[in-house]
């Protein structure tokens, strides 16, 4: 009698870490698939910024114009055309900057999302060991006792 319940509760053992390493894994890949679409929506949002940044840049630019020639000075010459090339240069670097940190943000989810995917592939694959573990300590017990 003693002999089958250290049996039993070996193959329970084994099953209940099979068990556990599924749902480990199944958890790992769940939080993946949710990391990558956070990793989507950080470019959606990103490329909405960028956006934003381009009409406020257009703007700012026909106002500059405006404001220059109101003063008097020709727009496409000296040091008229020296300011507003230096404000399209710097508006360009605005945008790549929003662009390089919303890549900066979607790679780092991307990693995540990949090392939740490696711990639950790394989790189920330990319960197998254990499991075997479980079982072979079990049947090792049993004959011993006989």
């Amino acid at each position: 009698m003693l002999g089958a319940l250290m049996l039993i509760g070996g193959a329970a053992s084994g099953i209940g870490q099979l068990m556990a390493g599924n749902a480990a894994e199944a958890a790992g890949e769940f939080n993946a698939d949710v990391l990558r679409q956070n990793a989507r929506t950080v470019r959606q949002q990103g490329a909405r910024t960028e956006e934003m940044i381009r009409r406020k840049q257009a703007l700012f630019k026909g106002q500059q114009r405006a404001a220059i020639a109101q003063s008097g000075v020709k727009l496409d010459t000296g040091s008229a055309l020296d300011v507003q090339e230096q404000s399209e240069i710097e508006m360009e670097l605005d945008v790549m900057t929003q662009r390089y940190e919303t890549e900066m943000r979607s790679l780092g989810l991307m990693t995540q999302a990949t090392m939740a995917e490696t711990q639950g592939d790394e989790a189920q694959r330990a319960s197998y060991f254990g499991a075997a573990g479980s079982i072979l300590g079990s049947a090792g017990n049993y004959a011993m006792l006989k």
